[in-house]
């Protein structure tokens, strides 16, 4: 969906349903210049963070991953 956006660098999805998505792994591979991603609601978080830039980007993550802080 996002992966190879080189160009995003600040993504809101506090609100995005993932409840129904098959695969979402890795979905932003590639979007190397991503500062701020923000997806508190989503579920599978862990597949969705497969590529990004974890020492560059500021991720939110929801209470039901206590154990992803970065």
């Amino acid at each position: 969906m996002f992966e190879g956006c080189s160009k995003l660098t600040y993504l809101d999805l506090s609100n995005f349903d993932t409840f129904n998505v098959k695969n979402i792994r890795g979905i932003f591979r590639g979007c190397a210049n991503l500062q701020f991603l923000n997806i508190t609601k989503c579920k599978r978080a862990e597949e969705m963070l497969e590529g990004i830039n974890r020492t560059k980007c500021n991720i939110i993550l929801g209470s039901n991953f206590p154990n992803y802080i970065y």
